[in-house]
């Protein structure tokens, strides 16, 4: 990804980010969430925040350095770094989400199956 070399002004910076956050708290589906996130980033830029997330969810289900380097073909400095990023509340509420999810899946899978013959 490359970056701007002339910088913001702190008010202008703020305002836009502001505006970002808007626009993603906005996003009601995972539909919208798909079509902002192709409309919005680069197909480079999604694979480095699809693999960001990944690493942490790896990580958090305490998965091995050499697995995940392996798994998602990135290095170890990434995934030291995406190690320090779980830190930030954000990162954590995104991990949470997912899990819950997965969780709530995992337990409606099982209701069904006590259905099944």
């Amino acid at each position: 990804m490359q970056v701007s070399a002339k910088n913001l002004s702190h008010k202008a910076s703020l305002a836009i980010h502001q505006h970002l956050a808007t626009a993603i708290s906005e996003v009601k589906n995972i539909d919208q969430a798909k079509q902002f996130l192709t409309d919005f980033l680069t197909s480079t830029e999604r694979v480095v925040l699809a693999k960001r997330l990944a690493i942490g969810l790896l990580l958090h289900k305490k998965i091995a350095y050499e697995e995940i380097k392996n798994t998602l073909n990135v290095s170890s400095a990434t995934i030291s770094a995406v190690s320090t990023m779980m830190k930030h509340p954000g990162f954590k509420l995104a991990i949470e989400k997912i899990n819950e999810e997965e969780w709530a899946e995992t337990q409606l899978r099982k209701f069904t199956n006590l259905f099944k013959k």
